[in-house]
């Protein structure tokens, strides 16, 4: 997406956990489970050029849209985040 520096691209993730890797307590906090996804971004990045680096990202706990056989509707999810 265009990010926030004038004139350059910036990665953006929706990332849609895997609940049973959480806990039953944390199942149902959603901020637990930003807060847990954030940490593991911000680890996986460092390693990463700055260009590569997810900028933003969103929590989805449903389902990616999907065509009939089954791909991630990818355009329809672009539309999405660039509202």
């Amino acid at each position: 997406t265009q990010g926030v520096r004038t004139g350059c691209e910036e990665v953006y993730a929706v990332i849609v956990p895997n609940l049973d890797a959480f806990g039953p307590d944390e199942k149902n906090n959603t901020q637990k489970i930003r807060e847990q996804i954030s940490s593991e971004v911000a680890r996986l990045s460092e390693n990463l050029a700055e260009y590569k680096r997810i900028m933003a990202f969103e929590v989805r706990l449903d389902e990616l849209p999907k065509t009939a056989t089954r791909k991630i509707r990818r355009k329809e999810i672009a539309e999405a985040v660039n509202r």
